[in-house]
């Protein structure tokens, strides 16, 4: 009986041990993960990912897409065909020579990208599915400079103060393949539609020599904005100008909000005259605060002469509201008329713009805009 038992147990042994020794064949043989461009291999062998890590490059036309070359090998043990490549982004496109690899045998994808109006990291992506139904991709990491850039590109200041002064320091970068093809160094201005209160301290160049095979040259510019007394939203540009002919280069938006505290019904005014009617045309404007401070009138004017104001009622607490009479005429022989009411509030003078309009409407004579 005791031998029996033995005999049982040594079977089972024997049953365990075939069992883990193919098991661990087939671990020892299982086909190693893909390897990228650089060595190192991929976190797993579905999907297979060929990642290309290539130098920054200087996109100096859009319009012509750029070719990147990715090496691929099949790590697999059996032959592998391959269906059509598609890729995440209309702007890239992807072809290969070979439709079929045999067991470590390697071919290049090309990809096009069009690098239009891209700046800074950029990642590509292209797949396609072997016969097998695995996918396969392709992906390029590259990051783009411009020849000439700002940086940051932009800058929105959000909501702030009227009368506030804010600084802010950004810089303008050109790049070039060595330092005697950098042009003249730039002189920097800043235009806007309003006049606002903006100080510029340019600094010295500096020149950076990259390993990759190109320099930088970059001027830092400390920029000072006092913001305006204009309500509502405010933008200036920061152009840079190239001297001698005067070419704008580039430029950087600054933009802002000064909060609304005032509420204006109507916000805008649009007349229309008959043929025979000159006016004037008289339409009541409402101003009531919204900050629950009594709103004081400093000064009402206009930009045309013939649109006329008058204050017909002030307030008298912080919950009143006041009311600007606005009297528009159209001259004889005109058709269009255009221009502003400006309310100075007190005590720190915020402006507040209300735009007018008036059409004539059946005019007949020849059109004079204004």
């Amino acid at each position: 009986m005791r031998k029996g038992r033995l005999i049982a147990v040594a079977l089972i042994a024997t049953c365990i041990s075939a069992v883990a020794g193919d098991y661990l064949a087939r671990w020892m043989s299982a086909t190693p993960p893909p390897t990228n461009q650089t060595g190192e291999a991929s976190q797993g062998s579905e999907p297979f990912v060929f990642i290309l890590d290539h130098p920054p490059v200087i996109c100096r036309d859009g319009s012509s897409p750029v070719l990147f070359e990715i090496p691929i090998v099949n790590r697999t043990q059996a032959t592998v065909r391959f269906n059509r490549l598609s890729c995440a982004c209309g702007c890239t496109s992807a072809q290969s020579d070979r439709e079929e690899l045999q067991p470590d045998e390697s071919t290049t994808v090309k990809m096009g990208v069009n690098l239009s109006g891209r700046e800074g990291p950029q990642k590509f992506t292209c797949h396609w599915n072997d016969e097998s139904g695995r996918v396969w991709t392709t992906e390029l990491r590259v990051t783009v400079f411009r020849p000439t850039q700002f940086d940051p590109t932009s800058i929105r200041l959000g909501q702030v103060s009227s009368g506030e002064k804010i600084s802010r320091q950004v810089h303008y970068d050109e790049f070039e393949k060595s330092v005697g093809e950098l042009p003249p160094v730039p002189t920097f201005s800043i235009t806007s539609i309003q006049r606002h209160e903006v100080h510029l301290d340019v600094k010295p160049p500096e020149i950076e020599q990259f390993s990759e095979g190109f320099v930088r040259r970059r001027t830092a510019i400390d920029v000072s904005l006092t913001v305006p007394t204009r309500v509502g939203y405010g933008q200036v540009f920061l152009a840079a100008i190239l001297p001698g002919h005067g070419q704008q280069t580039s430029s950087l938006s600054i933009d802002w909000s000064v909060r609304e505290i005032i509420e204006i019904s109507p916000v805008r005014l649009a007349l229309t005259f008959s043929p025979q009617d000159n006016g004037p045309q008289k339409q009541l404007v409402r101003l009531r605060p919204l900050d629950g401070q009594p709103i004081v009138i400093k000064k009402v004017t206009t930009s045309d002469s013939c649109i006329l104001t008058r204050v017909v009622s002030a307030p008298q607490g912080s919950a009143d509201a006041a009311e600007v009479e606005v009297s528009v005429t159209i001259p004889e022989g005109k058709r269009f008329l255009a221009g502003d009411v400006i309310v100075q509030l007190g005590p720190n003078s915020q402006e507040i713009r209300i735009p007018v309009s008036a059409v004539r409407v059946g005019f007949s004579g020849s059109v004079e805009r204004p």
